[in-house]
């Protein structure tokens, strides 16, 4: 889909109107999270986060573990928006 897109732009605003569809679009987005590149990774997670649907947990909860801020600040947003945000500690 458009969120794998290499262009960034066009990956966010597809990202942002998955958003808006909400629930319905969260099975997809999960079925595209393995397998896709870091930049669509992203944007997927952004696209949880702000959907904020409960089957989006473990997928966020294994994002925090991601070498990647971007994908630790999104997932930290969308556990924090279920009402699950914790204090995260990640050993150095």
């Amino acid at each position: 889909g458009l969120v794998s897109d290499p262009e960034p732009v066009t990956a966010n605003l597809a990202a942002t109107a998955l958003i808006a569809i909400g629930a319905p679009a969260v099975p997809a987005l999960l079925d595209r999270l393995d397998g896709s590149p870091h930049p669509a990774r992203v944007e997927i997670i952004r696209a949880l986060a702000g959907i904020g649907d409960q089957r989006a947990i473990p997928a966020l909860m294994a994002a925090l573990g991601d070498d990647s801020p971007a994908m630790q600040y999104w997932a930290e947003e969308g556990l924090e928006f279920l009402g699950l945000d914790m204090v995260y500690f990640k050993p150095e």
